[in-house]
Order: C-alpha cells, then sequence, then structure tokens
C-alpha cells in the first residue's frame, strides 16, 4: 500500500497508477500478487520513498494474523541466511556450495531452539566437517555429503545441549549481504539485534513488537 501511495507500482504498459486501474470493473477478481505490474522508477517516486516504507512498516497495526505472517517470515529469512552462509563456508572448503541447500528442512526446527547467528556457526561446524569427510573417504555417492552435512549439524546442537553450553554465535559475515526482504522485516518486526541473536520464536515477536489486544478481534473473543 505504502508503495502504491508513492506511484512506484503501477500496470504494465502504462503510466497510471495501480490502484486507479484496481478500481475497474476488470480488476474484480484480481489481487496484487496476481496482477500484471511494472515499478516506476524517477526522481518522483524515488523521493522520500525509504523514509514513507519505514514508517509504512513500522506503522501497521499487530494482530495475531500480523503476527504469523512475521514468524513465517522471520522463518523463510532465518533459513535463508543459513543456506546462504553454510554455501559461503563450503565453498571457503572447496566444496560444492549446492551442498547446504539438503540442511533446508532440518534448520527450521533447529532455529526454533538456536538463533540466525547460531545457525550460522552450525553450518560453518558442518561444512568442516563435510570437508574433513571427504579428505577420508575421497568423496561418494551423491547424497553422501548432504547426509553427512545434516548430520554434522545436529551432532554440534546435540553435544553443545548436552554439555549444558549453549553454541557459539556468528556475527554476520560481509560474504552473506543482507536483503532487502530481511530490511523490510526489522522495520515490520521491530526486533532489532533480536533478529541475529534470538531463537525464532512468537514470544521474541511478541516481547519487540506486542499484540495489539484491543484491536485485534480474534484474540479479543477467544479471551471472552
Amino acid at each position: 500500500m505504502a508503495l502504491l501511495d508513492a506511484g512506484v507500482l503501477a500496470p504494465v504498459g502504462s503510466r497510471r497508477r495501480l490502484d486507479d486501474s484496481l478500481n475497474e470493473a476488470s480488476w474484480e477478481d484480481s489481487s496484487l500478487e496476481d496482477s500484471d505490474w511494472t515499478i516506476v522508477w524517477d526522481d518522483v517516486t524515488r523521493g522520500g520513498l525509504y523514509e514513507r516504507l519505514a514508517a509504512y512498516l513500522d506503522g501497521f497495526e499487530s494482530t495475531a494474523g500480523t503476527r504469523a505472517v512475521l514468524l513465517d517470515t522471520w522463518q523463510a529469512l532465518g533459513v535463508g541466511e543459513c543456506i546462504a552462509f553454510g554455501e559461503y563456508a563450503l565453498s571457503v572448503h572447496n566444496l560444492n556450495p549446492a551442498i547446504a541447500r539438503a540442511a533446508a528442512p532440518s534448520l527450521r526446527p533447529l532455529l526454533a531452539q538456536h538463533s540466525i547467528g547460531q545457525g550460522c556457526a552450525l553450518m560453518w561446524t558442518a561444512a568442516k566437517n563435510v570437508a574433513s569427510w571427504f579428505l577420508r573417504n575421497g568423496g561418494g555417492a551423491n547424497g553422501l555429503a548432504d547426509r553427512e552435512l545434516i548430520r554434522s549439524i545436529h551432532n554440534y546442537a546435540d553435544r553443545a545441549q548436552q554439555n549444558g553450553q549453549s553454541v557459539m554465535e556468528f556475527t554476520r559475515h560481509a560474504a552473506v549481504p543482507f536483503s532487502t526482504l530481511a530490511g523490510s522485516f526489522l522495520f515490520a518486526s521491530r526486533l532489532g539485534d533480536a533478529y541475529w541473536s534470538a531463537p525464532i520464536s512468537e514470544i521474541a515477536l511478541d516481547r519487540a513488537r506486542p499484540v495489539d489486544i484491543e484491536g485485534d478481534t480474534e484474540l479479543t473473543e477467544s479471551r471472552e
């Protein structure tokens, strides 16, 4: 909505504002996600857009529904951050970066207990173990390296828990760029440093951006 208001989004082949076109009858059954739109990026739309987007993302009403969207987004970003760092770690050890993608299904439950920074530490340790495994075994059949990576991630996390210790936490590495989506998410969630240093949970989101109980019909009805 902030992009519509700023005139940044427009129908393909037209310089009209997209929200004007949405009022036409042909748009009745369409959605923004399904629409055919383009970006109008000029001196007019560029001016002050950063501040307008920041204000919009920071100012929307917090409800159980928006919290669910924020949680899903944080989880997706966390997995993406760890995979991207895992690809970097594997390439540093002269291994195929694509091996890191096999860890994606395992990362979501792990990130409910560990922060993104700790997830990156898990990926680094696993990449080192996979490199050692390659040296010992000279490679192997397809899929073995993937399984070794996943096994190493869980072993490191389990050992730390058994010893009553925390997994070390990495700081963001310059080799992995900070995405536009992550930057937007920080405005929307108000998590700040907790985005990187706290386990991904509703508790962390509620602490950063409490749900407006009075404005949330679903929560109000459930409590009644």
